[in-house]
Order: C-alpha cells, then sequence, then structure tokens
C-alpha cells in the first residue's frame, strides 16, 4: 500500500471519529498545556525499510497492513484502532524511528484517552530526544491515569534531581521505595540524596542493597565509596573506588521491555551474523549497545568477548572481563575466559599465570573438561613448568577422547610438542578453534531472565 492512500485512510478516519464517534464511545479531547494534545488523527509517513534487519521490516510491513484494514473499516471501534496505533508506535520506536512512533503513540492516547501506557510511551520518546519538558507533562498524566505506576515516579524523581529540585526528588524515590524495597534506581538516587546530606551510613545502606539487587550497576561504588570516607572507612572506600565503572542501575519496566527486548534481539541477532563473518570491530559496537539494554543477560558479553580476543585486545578483554563475571550469569565460563588470557597471553603486560592457576583451582573443584585442563597446561608452561604442563596437557588430550571431542585434537597435540621443546604457548586460542565459532544468540528465550528490581 502507498503513503497516499495511507495518509488518506487516517484522514477519512479522524473525520469519521470527530463526527461520529464508533460504537457510542465518545470522542476524546484535548487540552491546551498538553504537547501531545491533539484534536484529530495525524499522518503516519513511511519511512524508508531497506535496511532494516528482514524480521524487524516483516512486522512493520505487516503491522501497517492490519491497520490500514482498520482505518479503511467504518465500524473500528476507538479502543481497537487505537491499540493497533500504539502497536505500531511500538514498533517504530524500536527501530527507532522516533517521529513516526510520537505520532502514532499521539493517535493512541487520543484514541484511548484513560489508557496510561500510550502517555508513559510519549514520556520516554520524549526523554530519549531530550525533551525534558515534555517528557516531565507526559508521565505526571500518566500518574494522573494510573498513580501506582512506579517507573513514571523514579523517571519524575531523576528528572526533579536534574532540575535542582532535591525535596521533590526525594518524595518521589520515598514513595517508590515505600512499595519496592529493591528498586536499584531509587536505592541508588536516595543514596546519592543522602550522602549529600552528610547520612552517610543511611547512604552507605541505601548503596549496598542497590549492589546486591544489581551487581552490574557498578557507578554506585563510586558513591559508596563516598559514602564509606565520610564514615571514616578509608580502606573500605578504597575498594569500592576501584570497583567502580560508569555502568547505574537500569530501571525494571515492564511497560518498556517490548520495546528494549526487541531492540536487544534486533542488535544482538545483527552483532552475532558480524561476528560470523569475521566483522570484529562492527560487532563489538552493537554487541556494546545489546549489553547496554540487557547487562543482565551473558550471550551479547560472550560474543562480544569472542570479538576482543580475535582483534587481538586482550587488554579491552580483561577489563570488560570484571563486569561480565559481576553480570551474575555464566560466570564459571567467564572466569575460564579470564584464565585463559591471563596464562597464554602473547602480550607480557597482560600475561599473569600465577593467577590464572588461582582461578582455575577454583574452577576445577566444579568440573573438569579438556579446555580447562589444557588452560592449566598454558598456565604452567609460562611459568616454565614444563614437565607437569606435559603431564596436564596428556590429560587434556585423553579427556578430548573420552569425551568425543576429536576436533579438539590438533591444537591440543600441537601445543604438546611446544611444551617437549620447552616453549610457552603464548596464544589463547588457535585461529580455528572451536571457541570462535560458538552461537551465543538463543532467541527470545534468552528475555526470560530480568536480574534486579
Amino acid at each position: 500500500m502507498n503513503c497516499l492512500i495511507f495518509r488518506f485512510s487516517i484522514a477519512a478516519a479522524a473525520l469519521l471519529l470527530i463526527i461520529t464517534p464508533s460504537c457510542g464511545e465518545k470522542a476524546p479531547s484535548s487540552q491546551s498545556n498538553d504537547p501531545d494534545a491533539i484534536s484529530a488523527l495525524l499522518d503516519i509517513s513511511y519511512p524508508d525499510l531497506a535496511k532494516l534487519e528482514p524480521n524487524a521490516k516483516t512486522a512493520l510491513d505487516e503491522m501497517r497492513t492490519q491497520l490500514d484494514q482498520l482505518l479503511q473499516a467504518k465500524d473500528t471501534p476507538n479502543s481497537t484502532l487505537g491499540l493497533a496505533f500504539g502497536k505500531m508506535g511500538t514498533l517504530y520506536f524500536t527501530n527507532r524511528f522516533m517521529q513516526e512512533a510520537l505520532n502514532c503513540y499521539r493517535n493512541a492516547a487520543f484514541l484511548q484517552p484513560d489508557a496510561y501506557r500510550w502517555r508513559y510511551y510519549l514520556g520516554r520518546l520524549h526523554l530519549e530526544d531530550q525533551r525534558t519538558s515534555e517528557a516531565q507533562t507526559a508521565l505526571e498524566k500518566t500518574l494522573e491515569l494510573q498513580p501506582k505506576h512506579t517507573p513514571s515516579k523514579v523517571l519524575l524523581g531523576q528528572l526533579a534531581m536534574a532540575r535542582g529540585e532535591k525535596e521533590t526528588a526525594e518524595s518521589y524515590f520515598s514513595d517508590v521505595l515505600s512499595t519496592e524495597l529493591q528498586n536499584a534506581p531509587a536505592l541508588y538516587a536516595m543514596g546519592a540524596l543522602l550522602l549529600e546530606k552528610g547520612s552517610y551510613e543511611e547512604a552507605a545502606q541505601h548503596l549496598q542493597t542497590c549492589l546486591l539487587v544489581q551487581p552490574y550497576a557498578r557507578a554506585t561504588h563510586g558513591l559508596l565509596a563516598k559514602a564509606l570516607t565520610g564514615m571514616n572507612q578509608p580502606e573500605a572506600a578504597a575498594i569500592q573506588e576501584r570497583a567502580k565503572t560508569d555502568r547505574k542501575p537500569i530501571l525494571r519496566d515492564p511497560l518498556m521491555d517490548e520495546v528494549h527486548n526487541q531492540r536487544f534481539l534486533v542488535l544482538y541477532r545483527i552483532s552475532e551474523a558480524l561476528r560470523i563473518n569475521q566483522r570484529d570491530e562492527d560487532a563489538v559496537t552493537l554487541y556494546n549497545n545489546s549489553i547496554d539494554i540487557r547487562p543482565d543477560l551473558s550471550g551479547p558479553r560472550l560474543g562480544r568477548m569472542i570479538s576482543l580476543i580475535r582483534l587481538g585486545k586482550y587488554q579491552t578483554a580483561i577489563e570488560t572481563l570484571s563486569d561480565d563475571i559481576l553480570a551474575g550469569e555464566d560466570v564459571p565460563n567467564f572466569k575460564h575466559i579470564l584464565a585463559r588470557l591471563l596464562a597464554a597471553s602473547p602480550e607480557e603486560e597482560v600475561r599473569n599465570p600465577e593467577k590464572a592457576l588461582v582461578i582455575l583451582e577454583e574452577l576445577r573443584q566444579d568440573h573438569m573438561s579438556p579446555a580447562l585442563v589444557e588452560t592449566m597446561a598454558m598456565a604452567l608452561a609460562s611459568l616454565g613448568k614444563f614437565k607437569t604442563a606435559i603431564q596436564y596437557q596428556e590429560t587434556a588430550i585423553n579427556l578430548a577422547v573420552q569425551t568425543e571431542q576429536p576436533n579438539l585434537l590438533p591444537s591440543l597435540e600441537k601445543n604438546l610438542v611446544k611444551y617437549r621443546q620447552q616453549e610457552p604457548c603464548h596464544q589463547p586460542w588457535a585461529e580455528d578453534d572451536p571457541f570462535f565459532k560458538i552461537v551465543t544468540y538463543q532467541g527470545e528465550t534468552q528475555l526470560q531472565k530480568r536480574t534486579g528490581a
């Protein structure tokens, strides 16, 4: 269907809605102080979808066809049409067509004036485009329609903090924590507010709870370091200071999950395709974007790690591994990767075989695999303990045979020859190692996990 037909359909539907509301429903009214208020349905232009991922393009095309059919039908209830515009808006939002999403949500709010979620989506869109005043209005209207909507309270609290209105911000965050004791963004914000008041112990309690809920929110360590300094605990503060990064807590937000999760899946699928085709620089960029959306999932972290290693960025890989381990999922795998890099990195400043052996001793308590035993041999060879390294490498070969993994044998046997010649292995993985062919993407099943409030 072309753009002219779609625009004509919206105009015709708007005329019907204004003159004769369908199925006895009242025509929605607008308010002059509301930047999202409209008096008739807005036209939705068709953006160019040529560069979209196939799955996303198909979803948009199908939803547009469905919406056009509803617009052309004379007896479509406002509620049904509003829901269709809302779904279309979510697809546009997911794929970053922001103006189209904005108009769809405005239409949805016009057709379903009592549905708080369209107001909330409008608020989120305005926030992403840094229109804070419009976001404020939309989020306040969300709370008028749904007074218990926690994400709106958190966002309004954050906006108040940004304006320097600390009492207003504290009121919002206290309200949130009165019903959700483990809301990580509220705990983080309250910790910061209490810190400014000099209430160091209370601030520390909030920030420590925040880290229990979302351990990967490592910006919290920086605030906690200040609280501990105020409590005259300089050594504990120094530990926290070393652990900090700029990653703040994420807001658990069921309404935005649909947008975030679909965006996450699109970015993740493209990242995996780029990595498989050895376009690792581009893959790392999109993996980082995926991780920003879902820092609690290990799949994109593992994909990013594989790309970084193939690019030879060992120091960067080690630096990101601390975050990956704190994400809390698939920890043994990430610890083994860290140990392998420390055992056999070609960069001397990165290599630390003693630390690798400490990690490996912990891991071997739970399982022994050919890869784990091989890493132990690498660490021992890097320390010049070739006799013991040979014994471990032979064990790794036997395990590969016993567990029917013949694809591991060529590299295992190659390194065994090195150790017999008193040469260490300073290549963590061979270029043809199965490690580089791991497929981390598992579809929507990966979205089931959600860490923290």
